[in-house]
C-alpha cells in the first residue's frame, strides 16, 4: 500500500480555488485605501454613461430605499440622492470585510466606490466596508418624549444620557443589550441587537456621558422604544 496518494483531480480544483481566492481575501480585509479617497468627487448622474470615469473612485450620499442580504451574504443597498435624482444599488460583498452595521432603510448613507453594470443596470461598486458610512445629522436630532412617539419611523435622538445597560443572553442565543436612555424631556426603554454592537460600544458605554442615537421606534411591553442601529458620542464638535 502507498504511503502518499495521488491527489484526486476534485481535490485538485478545490485546492486551486482556496490559493486563487487568498490573495483576493486578503486584498479585501489587510489593504487599506490613502486617505485622499475621502475627498473623492460626487457622482452625478452623467457619470455613469461617461466612460472616462470608468473605475474611478466616486462619493454619493443618498437615503437608503431597500436594504437586504442575500442567502450568500451580500448585502445589497439602493440609495436614492435627491440632489441628482439618481436611485442606485451597491453590492457589498462579504469579501469586502464585515460591516459595522447594516444600512437600514431610512437612513443618510455614505458609499465611496466606482460605476460599474449588472444586468444592464448601473451599480456603485463600495471600495470596501469602510467606505459605506451611516451619517449622523446631530441637527436633526430630535428629544426623547418626541422622538418615542413615532412609532415605525428611523429617528435621531439626543443629546441624551444611557443610565442603564446590561448584556444579556435571549431565549434563542443571541446577545443583545438593553438600554435605558433618558433627557430632560422622557426615558425611554431601548435595544441594541446582537451585531449591531461591538466591544467599542460597551467602552463607550462604561464611559459614560451623552450620546446620540440612531434607532427604529418600536414597542416593548406596549409601551415605546428604541431599536437602536447606532450610538455616537456627543463631542464639542456636535453639542448643541
Amino acid at each position: 500500500m502507498p504511503l502518499f496518494r495521488t491527489p484526486s483531480t476534485r481535490g485538485l480544483v478545490v485546492l486551486l480555488a482556496v490559493f486563487g481566492l487568498l490573495p483576493l481575501y486578503l486584498l479585501n480585509n489587510l489593504y487599506r485605501y490613502p486617505p485622499g479617497l475621502d475627498e473623492a468627487p460626487a457622482l452625478r448622474s452623467a457619470d455613469i454613461v461617461n466612460p472616462l470615469m470608468a473605475g474611478k473612485p466616486l462619493r454619493l450620499r443618498g437615503e437608503v430605499l431597500n436594504s437586504f442580504t442575500t442567502r450568500h451574504g451580500m448585502v445589497v443597498v439602493t440609495l436614492y440622492d435627491a440632489a441628482e435624482d439618481l436611485n442606485i444599488g451597491a453590492p457589498i460583498f462579504p469579501s469586502f470585510g464585515k460591516l459595522r452595521q447594516r444600512p437600514q432603510r431610512g437612513q443618510q448613507v455614505e458609499i465611496i466606490g466606482s460605476v460599474g453594470f449588472y444586468r444592464g443596470r448601473p451599480q456603485l461598486n463600495p471600495l470596501s466596508t469602510e467606505h459605506v458610512r451611516i451619517q449622523f445629522d446631530t441637527a436633526a436630532a430630535l428629544p426623547v418624549a418626541e422622538a418615542k412617539l413615532l412609532a415605525g419611523k428611523i429617528v435621531q435622538a439626543g443629546p441624551l444620557r444611557i443610565t442603564e445597560w446590561e448584556k444579556f443572553r435571549s431565549a434563542a442565543g443571541k446577545h443583545h443589550i438593553r438600554l435605558t436612555l433618558e433627557d430632560d424631556s422622557a426615558t425611554v426603554a431601548g435595544i441594541l441587537f446582537e451585531g449591531d454592537w461591538n466591544e467599542e460600544d460597551v467602552d463607550m458605554l462604561k464611559a459614560g456621558g451623552q450620546f446620540f442615537v440612531n434607532a427604529r421606534v418600536g414597542e416593548f411591553r406596549d409601551l415605546p422604544s428604541l431599536v437602536v442601529n447606532r450610538i455616537t458620542p456627543v463631542t464639542p464638535e456636535t453639542a448643541p
